[in-house]
């Protein structure tokens, strides 16, 4: 959960409905939350903006966004590297060992935890089996 940009409201012979441009039909879902995570981690890789720069346009948009406060601050501290990870706690000295503790990996930062991670994959499904429900 990384961008949530460009949320707008769409008008027209029904009510007014809020939809999401990155989902083919304008629905929120974990799956397209997902979908921006890979795409943001496939930049990232390829060297153009992603995790660590601030998107084109700044922030502005996430701040603007009609979505919770934490929610706001938490896509944003994630983005800027900005989380208490073994990473930066340990360039603040306050752990000694620098190991992903769900999959003892060296040198656990944001990028991992959220999308590189075996153990963030299987969460990340997880969620997406939880929100689609039972099959019917």
């Amino acid at each position: 959960m990384l961008w949530f940009p460009s949320w707008f409201y769409m008008t027209g012979a029904a009510s007014d409905s809020l939809v999401r441009h990155f989902s083919k039909n304008g629905v929120f879902s974990v799956q397209s939350v997902y979908n921006v995570a890979v795409e943001l981690l496939s930049r990232d890789s390829a060297g153009q903006s992603g995790l660590g720069e601030a998107p084109k346009g700044g922030w502005d948009f996430l701040w603007k966004l009609k979505i919770p406060a934490k929610v706001k601050v938490f896509v944003w501290r994630t983005c800027n590297q900005a989380l208490p990870t073994a990473m930066n706690l340990q360039r603040c000295h306050l752990l000694v060992q620098n190991l992903r503790l769900y999959c003892s990996s060296e040198g656990e930062d944001s990028k991992h935890i959220m999308l590189s991670c075996d153990f963030a994959r299987q969460t990340w499904a997880g969620l997406l089996l939880i929100c689609r429900g039972p099959p019917s």
